[in-house]
């Protein structure tokens, strides 16, 4: 490997290598007189220059009104690595702790109305399709209907497809009837089964919302394998729901 190319390595541009280079094969110089030995514009000469000189690898002194800048010995360049090095090592275990376990669930916790419309923010984040199963008079009432009509319409405006099982009542009779123009399916729960919480399904997220009037409370599992078990629950519903 050329000396070039190892010096790029540790992170100065090929200006910044060319004028280091060309600095040590003289003595002492002006920075156009560096410049003109790098083959390099003045403007750019001197915008290297004060990058080496920031890292200690280029110093200058003044005489007769003029600045003469003379290079590091090389020897600086295995200091900067070293100190480099250290630093990293400094932080490293701080570094080590922001890191996602993989496989390991990413829980989430949101409590009351407003941070619960945050769970719809994440859905449209995460731009993928979404299944439902939702107590709607409940979850209209919690959030507001002018609220899901807003989220409605951006759901539309991503192209969001919407699955969603609810039970059968006048007003989900009423939202059947916009399914086509609200990219959504939307079919009914047996008549037996009362559901009092809501389920989310959308990319790899499962959120339950617990709609307890007193404090409503949503949980966020992110995790691959609770998305696919939540799943089967839901196709296996979807499947004996009426139309």
């Amino acid at each position: 490997m050329n000396i070039s190319a190892v010096i790029e390595k540790l992170g100065y541009r090929p200006n910044e290598v060319k004028i280091y280079l060309a600095a040590l094969e003289e003595v002492e110089s002006t920075a156009s007189g560096i410049a003109v030995k790098a083959k390099l514009p003045l403007s750019s000469a001197q915008i290297a220059i004060e990058r080496l000189h920031k890292d200690g690898l280029m110093n200058f002194y003044s005489r007769k009104h003029r600045k003469y800048w003379t290079a590091e010995h090389p020897q600086k360049l295995m200091q900067i690595l070293k100190e480099k090095e250290a630093g990293l090592s400094s932080v490293l275990e701080k570094i080590k702790s922001k890191e996602r376990i993989k496989g390991k669930p990413e829980v989430e916790v949101f409590i009351g109305a407003d941070e619960i419309k945050l769970i719809h923010k994440n859905m449209l984040e995460k731009k993928r399709h979404i299944r439902a199963i939702i107590p709607w008079e409940a979850w209209s009432k919690m959030l507001g209907q002018d609220y899901l009509n807003d989220f409605i319409n951006l759901r539309v405006k991503y192209f969001l497809n919407m699955r969603m099982l609810v039970p059968r009542t006048p007003s989900t009779l009423k939202l059947k009837n916009r399914d086509s123009k609200e990219l959504r399916q939307t079919k009914f729960l047996p008549e037996s089964m009362i559901i009092e919480d809501a389920l989310f399904i959308f990319n790899d997220n499962v959120a339950i919302v617990s709609l307890n009037e007193r404090q409503p409370t949503g949980v966020v599992i992110e995790d691959p394998a609770t998305t696919r078990m939540m799943k089967v629950f839901f196709e296996d519903l979807w499947e004996r729901a009426s139309e």
